[in-house]
């Protein structure tokens, strides 16, 4: 289309914007110089800016990076504040379930049995957390997809596994410590405190 006709169509008094399209990417250098010729003939100095696609891509791929950083760093510190919590809560219900401690271990449960009862806790806990996230998450995505249509907000079912794993994991790790202060109480001085 002819420079003017878009112009008069458009209702333009400048030209911002030129887009030009080829059939084969592997032209992608040969157009750009020769529009790059082209424009500084009628031009006669630099006037303009050529952004070819890949450049454009290039771009976007490194906006994608910063934004993808930027969320592995917030999930980052939402575990590590989620694992804090976890931590505070079990080492809470250690100190209030002392008694309950003493009892299953004078009734003949090892340590090992009270370490691992913890550790199921701590880790169901973070579990529950992980199952919480993903359905907070689905429930915003249903409603960008309603508000956008076509808005492609489905994650892929390996991620939404290793979310999982990782709150179960991040549970576990958090439950070590007060899993390990339960099982080394002694049965008799728990038995005794109040």
């Amino acid at each position: 289309m002819p420079v003017a006709t878009a112009m008069q169509m458009f209702d333009l008094t400048d030209l911002m914007e030129l887009d030009v399209a080829y059939a084969n990417a592997a032209m992608a250098d040969r157009v750009e110089s020769q529009v790059k010729e082209i424009l500084s003939r009628r031009h006669g100095s630099e006037d303009f800016t050529i952004t070819t696609q890949q450049a454009m891509l290039d771009v976007f791929g490194n906006v994608m990076d910063v934004v993808t950083m930027s969320v592995g760093a917030i999930a980052g510190i939402s575990l590590l504040v989620g694992a804090i919590g976890i931590l505070t809560m079990m080492w809470i219900a250690v100190g209030e379930r002392t008694h309950e401690i003493g009892l299953i271990r004078a009734f003949g449960a090892s340590r090992r049995q009270v370490r691992l009862l913890f550790l199921i806790e701590a880790a169901g806990l973070g579990a529950v957390g992980g199952l919480a996230g993903l359905a907070g998450a689905s429930a915003i995505g249903a409603v960008l997809r309603a508000a956008v249509p076509g808005l492609p907000l489905y994650p892929p079912a390996t991620y939404v596994v290793a979310a999982l794993v990782v709150a179960f994991g991040t549970g576990l790790a958090a439950g070590v410590l007060p899993a390990n202060r339960a099982a080394s109480l002694d049965p008799i001085e728990a038995l005794r405190a109040e």
